[in-house]
């Protein structure tokens, strides 16, 4: 049954448009510094340095405005195809196959793999793409951030951070940061099979508006940046504030206040919610 799910899903168009548009963004971008660079009458060395060029990273072009669609493009593999395959009467031949929970939990189980693969593949690649054509150099994207200048300035000899452990993360960017860059896209392919799987829950719920399914997320999204601007302007006391943002926490270099035990704690409740809806769903359908 997963097998035959997942095939269907690699033949799907919108998961082959959401992963040829991960696969754009991912090789273009690297491609965008080094043409910028070239028509600046630049050599090499002032191109973006590799660590920063990182698809995901806070300061690219790319991140800033990707947090928004990060729920839509991890719908898009799979998350509605229950809802096709109902209208095409596709569902009774697979569950004759299968079985009811099979069939409603192998496609659970793709949606959560297609929504990680078309994040972390083109991640991946990217951060391969960057170490092999980009030079190590001290030109930041935009400007230099707390993580970049202890970057530069770093020195393991006689720093505190590795000693202090709220600077786990910026210690282990500033000593290896195409490692951070890579246990960001782990978490960001991973925030990304949430997502999926989610908008696969509310997909039964909204029925012939699936494509909406996605929306949940969003305003999960939304919520956690207008938190954050309360907290900004004062409105919350700043020193209360815990970064609700979801996707920060798969995003290099955003914004801090961020509790991974918390991230995590969010997203298991929201894989248990789902996992319960897909259950109630399949009992339903017996």
């Amino acid at each position: 049954m997963f097998a035959a799910q997942l095939k269907l899903m690699l033949n799907k168009k919108s998961f082959q448009i959401s992963f040829t548009i991960m696969m754009l963004a991912a090789c273009g971008l690297p491609a965008y510094y080094a043409v910028s660079n070239l028509m600046a009458g630049n050599d090499i060395s002032h191109v973006v340095s590799k660590q920063y060029a990182y698809i995901f990273n806070a300061n690219s072009p790319i991140a800033e405005y990707i947090s928004y669609l990060i729920p839509i493009i991890a719908m898009l593999p799979f998350s509605t195809s229950f809802m096709t395959e109902s209208k095409l009467n596709y569902c009774p031949l697979m569950i004759s196959r299968g079985g009811i929970k099979n069939y409603y939990f192998a496609k659970a189980l793709c949606c959560g793999l297609g929504g990680f693969a078309v994040f972390f593949i083109p991640a991946v690649i990217n951060i391969i793409i960057n170490q092999l054509f980009l030079p190590f150099s001290n030109v930041v994207v935009f400007y230099q951030s707390f993580a970049d200048m202890l970057f530069h300035y770093y020195n393991p000899a006689r720093s505190l951070l590795k000693f202090n452990p709220e600077f786990t993360m910026i210690t282990l960017f500033v000593e290896h940061p195409q490692i951070y860059n890579l246990m960001m896209a782990l978490i960001m392919g991973f925030l990304c099979a949430v997502f999926a799987l989610v908008a696969y829950a509310v997909s039964f719920c909204l029925k012939k508006y699936a494509y909406l399914s996605a929306l949940p997320m969003m305003m999960v999204i939304l919520l956690g940046e207008k938190y954050r601007a309360l907290c900004l302007s004062r409105v919350i006391p700043i020193e209360k504030f815990i970064n609700l943002s979801m996707t920060d926490y798969a995003i290099t270099e955003s914004m801090e206040g961020k509790s991974y035990l918390l991230f995590f704690a969010i997203c298991a409740v929201l894989i248990v919610g789902s996992l319960f809806v897909i259950y109630k769903k399949a009992r339903v359908h017996i």
